[in-house]
């Protein structure tokens, strides 16, 4: 991949996308999806007393690591010359392990894909903590993907 700098940084802004494809952000269905009720587990919370931490404590800026080190652009995303952004939301579980990943908008499904890869293999995060105890914590990230010639 030489000549490629391929940059993933988090952010809010939508870059274009694949000119033989759609430019449109569509949503990426990641399977069938239990009532939270029914599964019987407790409703995430968005905020919570002690929010979830990556990794060993080092927070946002290890778990930004993490991801662009990680994720790996698709062959199929580089030669379509594919980027975006990609939105996702999350569940901090109890135990710290992350689950429940949802794809909210994304301009491809092969980014989509990969980005999913990444969050479920994710080291453990310390869980969030609310009134003493250890709570499902929910998170949105937005990760920017972006090709970039040297």
């Amino acid at each position: 991949m030489t000549g490629l700098a391929i940059l993933a940084a988090v952010a809010l802004t939508m870059l274009s996308g694949c000119a033989s494809m759609s430019n449109k952000s569509v949503a990426v269905p990641l399977g069938e999806w239990i009532p939270v009720q029914e599964a019987g587990l407790e409703e995430p919370l968005e905020t919570a007393d002690q929010m979830p931490v990556f990794g060993d404590g080092g927070g946002l800026s290890e778990f930004r690591y993490y991801v662009m080190k990680n994720f790996v652009y698709p062959e199929e995303a580089l030669q379509c010359n594919i980027m975006g952004m990609v939105k996702t939301e999350f569940v901090v579980e109890k135990d710290g392990w992350i689950k429940e990943v949802n794809v909210v908008e994304s301009p491809s499904e092969v980014l989509s894909d990969e980005l999913t890869r990444v969050l479920v293999m994710s080291p453990r995060w310390q869980p969030g903590m609310h009134e003493g105890k250890p709570v499902r914590v929910k998170h949105t990230l937005g990760v920017v993907l972006n090709i970039k010639s040297n």
